[in-house]
C-alpha cells in the first residue's frame, strides 16, 4: 500500500517509477517537469546534496494516479487471462518490442494509448505472476504487430 500523504519521498517516487517499468525521461515528459527535476526526485536529494528532496504534492498526485491506472490495467489483464483459461484457451498476453509497435496496437484499440511499450511489458509480466500458466508473447510479424502467435503450452515448454 502506498502512502496517502500529499507529498512523497524520493525513494517512493523511484520505487513507483520502477514498478511501472518507466524510465526517468519518459516520466518527466508525462509529468510535465524537467528531466533534471525528475532525476532529483528519483535520487531523493536536492542539488546541493544537503537535504533530501520532497516530491511536490502536485507531482505526487500524478504519480499515484499513474500507479492506480496501472494497477487497474494489470487487474484487467489478469481477468482476461483467467477467462481465457476457464474457457480452455491459452492465456497469452501480447507484448511489444518497440514504442512504435505498441502505438500501432493502441491505435487499433488493443492496449491503452499514451504509454510506452516497456510499461505494457511490466504490466503484462505482473499479470502472469497472478495467473499461473499464462504466457507473454511477441506479436506475429505477419500481423502488423497486433496479434500474438498462437502457440500451444507444450510448444512453449520446448522453447524454454
Amino acid at each position: 500500500m502506498t502512502s496517502t500523504s500529499a507529498t512523497m519521498t524520493g525513494a517512493e517516487f523511484r520505487a513507483i517509477r520502477e514498478r511501472l517499468g518507466l524510465d526517468v525521461p519518459w516520466l518527466a515528459k508525462h509529468l510535465k517537469v524537467g528531466k533534471s527535476n525528475a532525476e532529483r526526485y528519483d535520487s531523493g536529494w536536492r542539488v546541493d546534496r544537503q537535504a533530501p528532496v520532497i516530491v511536490p504534492a502536485r507531482i505526487a498526485v500524478k504519480v499515484r494516479a499513474l500507479l492506480e491506472h496501472t494497477d487497474h490495467y494489470v487487474d484487467s489483464l489478469v481477468a482476461d487471462c483467467q477467462l481465457r483459461m476457464a474457457a480452455g484457451a491459452l492465456a497469452t498476453i501480447t507484448v511489444y518490442h518497440t514504442d512504435a509497435e505498441y502505438a500501432a496496437a493502441a491505435a487499433a484499440g488493443h492496449v491503452p494509448e499514451g504509454m510506452p511499450a516497456r510499461w505494457h511489458r511490466a504490466c503484462a509480466y505482473r499479470a502472469t505472476e497472478w495467473v499461473p500458466g499464462s504466457v507473454l508473447s511477441y506479436p506475429d510479424p505477419g500481423s502488423n504487430g497486433l496479434f500474438a502467435w498462437t502457440t500451444s503450452p507444450s510448444r512453449l515448454a520446448d522453447v524454454s
